[in-house]
């Protein structure tokens, strides 16, 4: 047992004092740092202050990288106060990064009806919807995070990302420039034209980009990957014509190191 009442509260003792919910009595003394004595009075917490100490120690839990232990702690904080706010937007990102997007979406839908009009959960529910590949749910989500809150940059971001996967480019640069500079949006274009296979497209938003700004570095890292993947293919096709290559056989370019296309800067959206 420990000897001072502080061994009791520290955050990281997650299964001792109120944390759990098979014990809920914090010690009262006059002092933080008088002795435990036999003697020493009790109270129970209450549900609220239960749910405190347990929500307190999943973001301990969560800042550590602990997301298992912060879910659990989380799920503890609910069991003592039900109508708790803003643990299912922590839980919706935990059970995303765990792979487990079925709950992910149910505390997603439950945050939801708790905030409504949190532009922010709106976001972050449209990029997690994009990821599953919902894309009309995406979009519907993405513009109720602008409606709601038009200078939100992240959601303008994510709702080019998803208008631009759905080939509806015109509206996906517009969506860009609302957060980004022209120079940046015909960048994000370029890339994610490149993805889907539109070299030649993509070679212009991304010479367009290098136009209007010189200083970017992407666009002429990508200019210059999909000018060497151009050559690698002529070369392949050169080689195929010449002397045929027998089943099996490593092609011309197994042993090249090629660029890996980088994630565009501008593109990347941080949703927590």
């Amino acid at each position: 047992m420990p000897a001072r009442l502080t061994d009791w509260m520290r955050p990281n003792d997650a299964p001792v004092g109120a944390v759990a919910p098979q014990s809920s009595a914090a010690i009262v003394s006059d002092s933080a740092d008088a002795p435990l004595r036999p003697n020493a009075k009790l109270r129970e917490l209450s549900p609220a202050e239960s749910a405190d100490v347990c929500a307190a120690t999943a973001r301990e839990m969560e800042a550590h990288g602990k997301e298992l232990a912060a879910i659990e702690q989380y799920e503890r904080a609910r069991s003592f106060d039900r109508r708790r706010k803003g643990i299912a937007p922590r839980l919706a990102v935990l059970y995303d990064r765990q792979g487990n997007h079925e709950r992910a979406s149910t505390e997603y839908a439950t945050a939801l009806r708790e905030e409504p009009k949190n532009a922010d959960l709106w976001n972050d529910f449209a990029y997690f919807q994009f990821e599953r590949e919902a894309y009309d749910e995406a979009e519907q989500s993405a513009r109720r995070a602008v409606a709601l809150d038009g200078d939100h940059k992240r959601a303008w971001v994510n709702l080019g990302l998803i208008l631009a996967e759905r080939q509806r480019y015109d509206e996906a640069y517009e969506s860009f420039t609302r957060a980004v500079s022209p120079a940046a949006a015909h960048n994000n274009l370029g890339i994610i034209l490149a993805r889907q296979g539109n070299a030649d497209e993509a070679r212009e938003h991304l010479a367009e980009a290098h136009r209007i700004d010189p200083t970017l570095r992407q666009p002429h890292a990508v200019l210059a990957y999909l000018n060497e993947l151009e050559q690698d293919a002529s070369e392949i096709a050169a080689t195929d014509e010449a002397s045929p290559v027998a089943v099996g056989a490593p092609s011309a370019t197994t042993s090249r190191r090629r660029p890996k296309l980088r994630e565009p800067e501008t593109e990347h959206v941080e949703r927590r």
